[in-house]
């Protein structure tokens, strides 16, 4: 195995067969996509890129294809989750900082399945409500 970027040569790790591996910190997905830029040229806003030979982490530019394109026109009437829930102020927890930190639909609906499927999960909901009742 042969590395190549950065002073130590830590950023990718390729081995004899030509699968390269993205070993630094920062995501894949990143790397893909500047790797493909600086190899292809540029790439319109928004556009994925895949590895065709499977590989989760490979950045070989042989491997390397555009997978999805630039997003298609966003849906009227507002924002939506990605399970097509409204974002409205009520539905909507966000993070200090303003990002959204999750869709309250999304957040009781998951709930909802693990209390129905996990019961250990359901005996500790229902007694965090029982002393939620008896506080107030």
């Amino acid at each position: 195995m042969n590395g190549h970027g950065g002073r130590d040569g830590q950023w990718i790790r390729c081995d004899p067969s030509g699968h390269c591996q993205w070993i630094a910190r920062t995501s894949v997905a990143a790397a893909r996509v500047r790797i493909y830029e600086a190899g292809r040229g540029a790439l319109a806003e928004g556009t994925q890129i895949e590895a065709t030979c499977g590989n989760a982490r490979c950045v070989n530019l042989d491997h390397l294809r555009v997978a999805r394109a630039v997003a298609g026109p966003r849906p009227k009437g507002g924002a939506t989750c990605r399970r097509g829930h409204e974002l409205t102020a009520a539905n909507v927890v966000r993070h200090r900082d303003g990002r959204i930190a999750y869709c309250r639909a999304c957040r009781n609906q998951r709930r909802r399945e693990r209390y129905r499927i996990d019961a250990t999960y359901a005996g500790r909901e229902i007694e965090r409500q029982r002393r939620r009742r008896r506080a107030s």
